[in-house]
């Protein structure tokens, strides 16, 4: 359920961002949380907003990689028949090492994932997880029904 959570979280963090500023202005930042920070004034309650945004960035990187570790390493025990936790863990540290080379050569600096993101990455990889996620709900909700 934090992963629920955390993608709700992140969720309104993207449409926070555009919503307080264009999205052309954020496209301009690298940083655009930064950015919406000065602009929100909640009465002088919350100064330090971009403690809060950076929070919710650390606290949602932490779950979506923790999550992922878990499910590729259950998929490489799964599939490889691996029983052994010091294989599984050399198994997971290698293939993390292979993702972070390959990301490495496909990302080589931050304007090329920043154009990936921008252009790509919502109607390729977001709506669909979105939907995926939907379906994975109602599935779950159903067979619960069922089982009741």
């Amino acid at each position: 359920s934090l992963f629920f959570i955390g993608f709700i979280l992140m969720f309104l963090i993207f449409f926070i961002i555009p919503g307080v500023i264009t999205p052309e202005v954020s496209s301009l930042y690298v940083y655009p949380a930064f950015f919406v920070q000065r602009k929100i004034s909640v009465g002088g309650v919350l100064n330090n907003v971009e403690n809060i945004f950076s929070m919710h960035f650390y606290f949602n990187a932490l779950i979506i990689l923790s999550l992922g570790l878990y499910f590729l390493k259950k998929y490489f025990d799964h599939q490889f028949n691996i029983r052994d936790n010091k294989k599984s863990i050399i198994v997971l540290i290698i293939s993390i090492i292979v993702i972070l080379l390959i990301k490495m050569q496909i990302f080589p600096n931050v304007y090329i994932n920043i154009n990936f993101l921008k252009y790509y990455f919502t109607p390729y990889f977001a709506l669909p997880l979105l939907i995926l996620i939907i379906i994975i709900y109602i599935m779950i909700f159903v067979k619960k029904r069922k089982i009741l």
